[in-house]
């Protein structure tokens, strides 16, 4: 019976944490689809830059925000108040990510 314990305990241990990045990539995957399927843009400025990057952008007035992993070459020389490009859902503004290969920076 210890046997099952420690096989429980370790499915608990070890099993949860990969079945919440499974569902966090898959849903991560069917986000970046919307934003695809439906795609509008913006220009937002970089407010965090680190281990996750933050970025403010408008949507007809409302200001919203994502912070998440960005590759380090598309940071490369950023620094924080650069504008970006925001791709986002129309139906969704809340689902966004950068916009890969355009940046610049305020005065510039």
């Amino acid at each position: 019976m210890q046997h099952i314990e420690k096989i429980k305990l370790l499915l608990v241990v070890f099993g949860l944490p990969v079945l919440l990045y499974l569902i966090t990539k898959a849903y991560r995957e069917y986000e970046a689809k919307e934003i695809l399927r439906k795609p509008a843009f913006a220009v937002g400025v970089l407010t965090e830059i680190g281990r996750n990057t933050a970025v403010e952008y408008k949507v007809a007035g409302k200001t919203y925000s994502f912070k998440r992993r960005q590759p380090e070459d598309l940071l490369q020389g950023r620094i924080i108040g650069d504008t970006v490009f925001v791709i986002y859902c129309q139906t969704d503004p809340d689902n966004a990510d950068l916009k890969k290969g355009f940046s610049r920076r305020f005065g510039n």
